[in-house]
């Protein structure tokens, strides 16, 4: 019984980890306006799991309109 606990903690433990390290990057990659590498992480495998659609969508519409000043 101890060890599901256990192993029911770790995995929230990892869980929670992994998706700070992926808004993380998110973040990151936005912010340096490295695009190709925000929009690889942002529709990575992972990323679909951890991150909701509409959080995504948006992530994606702030990048684009990032992309439309820099380029204006």
């Amino acid at each position: 019984m101890v060890w599901v606990l256990v192993v029911i903690v770790l995995l929230i433990i990892w869980l929670a980890v992994t998706k700070k390290r992926i808004f993380t990057k998110v973040y990151h990659y936005l912010n340096v306006e490295d695009y190709d590498n925000f929009f690889k992480c942002v529709d990575s495998r992972l990323a679909r799991m951890m991150i909701p659609i509409y959080m995504r969508e948006y992530y994606k519409l702030n990048a684009y309109i990032k992309m439309d000043d820099y380029q204006n």
